[in-house]
């Protein structure tokens, strides 16, 4: 499978919704629960009978939560005046970028390259010229 057709879909939907819910004026706590509940609507279109391990749904709960924090801290972000999405939108972007490289090394096993390496200063660098 081509996974540049779901990498692209992915890149949309998540830098539209940021900008969709800004225009909801909703408070953190509504905007979260929002989100949440149209994400639970989608991906109920993609649950199969098979039952899941305890330690499956645990870790997926885990993941929840730690995904629930960072949608609050973004729904705060965005109702917050004079803060500009097209400022914090790519740093979140470029922080998750350089988390997910190190976390696929250390947690992983993933094999450092210098095209990581110099993937990650790259973004460092964008997220120092954007700030």
């Amino acid at each position: 499978m081509n996974p540049l057709p779901s990498i692209l879909i992915a890149a949309l939907f998540f830098s539209a919704w940021p900008i969709i819910a800004k225009f909801s004026n909703l408070g953190v706590g509504w905007l979260s629960l929002v989100i949440a509940t149209g994400t639970g609507l989608i991906a109920l279109t993609q649950v199969n009978h098979e039952v899941p391990l305890i330690r499956q749904l645990l870790i997926g709960i885990a993941a929840g939560l730690v995904n629930g924090i960072g949608t609050l801290a973004y729904a705060k972000l965005l109702n917050t005046k004079g803060v500009d999405v097209s400022k914090f939108i790519p740093l979140i972007l470029g922080l998750i970028v350089v988390f997910t490289v190190v976390a696929g090394i250390f947690l992983f096993k993933e094999p450092l390259s210098i095209k990581k390496v110099t993937g990650v200063l790259l973004v460092v660098i964008a997220i120092f010229l954007l700030n």
